[in-house]
């Protein structure tokens, strides 16, 4: 791929993933905005929400696009983010483990407003998720994947707006040439710094913005307007991966909307492995109410976005810290949204440590180690891994627990449900657009 720009090796690669899209493939995209819209209307009554729509409301009066999340009327780019931040807010969205990305967050709602807004094919919208993600996963995993945190930038922020990008270049139906200027123009304004004390609703909004930039780039490369092609080269690798970086990589023939995992619990990926080994210990009839003591560890390499805080400012901390998280498992709230944004330990809980796992073999970032101690002084040790296997009817079960949770009764919610399972076949959003409306 020697003198070949990293933009144009994307570029190919979104329109490849397209193009040998298997049948398979194209369910796993279906399932994807499935889970994404549940969690856009399950997040669309979070404190965060509600202060970017009263901003969006006061700074650009209107009422051009139904929003997904609330029912709200906003400008499409005003509507792109405050869905594209209510899909990630509660942490419930799939996760892209090689790249370290969670691309739903920054295709999702582009792929469903700009295809609404367009009139165009059901099988179109999924073109472009299918491009999106690839185009997501690839650029984040060949600049460091989760390597990224831990020099303080955060992946989905940093390069999800070319995710955007290459999603509305497929609905817009752009050449390569267009393509790789809207590409370029997403690349110049990457950013997506991370926080170290405070994430709040900053850190949804700055993927959010990524949502819309990316899809405004594809909009502005229609119109005409172009940018370098190499500012992911020369620059972009200097600054992430140093000037003796090796060259592009080989990208994943596997499609990445196909490599997703879903979340199961609202709360970091990371502390999902330690969800599974409390489960794990209850299974074996251990009574979680007597644990005392929970000493837990995890890959070197998520402690830079996980912690043991007790005292947190809001729900977003409370997500990212395994004090709440086994707090939660004790109580069994560990799948519930509301008991995450109330951010409040019981009395009862019990004391939390968490440290770098030492491990004579491999360690994952998505493996933990538990040990407890009950009152009585006894102690029960378990590893285990968080949940990668498909499990379709799984989210569909999610997503009416999401949707019904927001107000929508239990008829509505299913035919919103199968308005996103069947849009492959759909001639357009309508029946999608209908299903949203019976919303509350």
């Amino acid at each position: 791929m020697e003198n070949v720009s990293t933009v144009e090796v994307l570029a190919e690669v979104a329109s490849r993933t397209v193009r040998e899209a298997t049948s398979q493939t194209r369910a796993d995209a279906a399932t994807e905005l499935l889970d994404s819209v549940g969690c856009m209307i399950r997040g669309g009554d979070h404190a965060i929400s509600g202060e970017f729509l009263d901003y969006a409301r006061s700074w650009h009066p209107g009422d051009d696009t139904e929003a997904i999340a609330v029912d709200a009327a906003l400008p499409l780019e005003q509507a792109v983010v405050l869905d594209a931040l209510a899909c990630h807010v509660d942490e419930f969205d799939s996760l892209h483990a090689g790249s370290a990305t969670v691309p739903a967050a920054v295709v999702a709602a582009p792929a469903l407003h700009l295809g609404r807004a367009m009139g165009v094919s059901g099988r179109k919208v999924i073109d472009a998720v299918i491009a999106g993600y690839q185009v997501t996963g690839t650029v984040a995993a060949r600049f460091g994947g989760s390597g990224l945190y831990a020099a303080g930038w955060w992946p989905t922020s940093t390069f999800g707006s070319l995710g955007s990008a290459a999603a509305a270049a497929t609905l817009l139906g752009l050449d390569e040439e267009r393509t790789c200027h809207a590409l370029g123009i997403a690349s110049i304004g990457s950013g997506g710094l991370l926080a170290g004390d405070r994430l709040g609703g900053g850190h949804y909004l700055s993927a959010a913005r990524a949502a819309a930039a990316g899809a405004a780039a594809a909009l502005q490369a229609k119109a005409g307007v172009q940018a370098s092609w190499k500012a992911l080269d020369d620059p972009a690798r200097a600054a992430f991966l140093g000037s003796g970086s090796d060259p592009f990589p080989a990208p994943s023939s596997t499609a990445v909307v196909s490599e997703c995992v879903t979340k199961w619990y609202p709360c970091a990926r990371p502390l999902h492995a330690v969800v599974e080994a409390l489960r794990s210990l209850r299974d074996r009839y251990v009574d979680l109410s007597t644990i005392t003591r929970v000493e837990i560890g995890l890959d070197p390499g998520v402690l830079a976005f996980v912690t043991d805080r007790r005292d947190v400012i809001g729900p977003t901390e409370a997500a990212a810290s395994a004090a709440f998280v086994v707090d939660a498992v004790c109580g069994g709230h560990e799948a519930e949204v509301g008991w995450f944004r109330e951010a409040r330990l019981r009395p009862s809980a019990p004391e939390v440590v968490v440290e770098a796992l030492e491990t004579d073999g491999p360690a994952t970032a998505w493996s933990a180690r538990v040990r407890c101690r009950t009152s009585s002084g006894a102690w029960q040790e378990v590893a285990a891994a968080s949940r990668t296997d498909a499990d379709r009817e799984g989210v569909g079960a999610k997503f009416l627990a999401n949707v019904t949770a927001a107000g929508f009764d239990t008829e509505a919610a299913d035919d919103l449900r199968r308005s996103l399972v069947d849009l492959d076949d759909a001639d357009d959003l309508g029946f999608f657009a209908a299903a949203l409306r019976r919303r509350p």
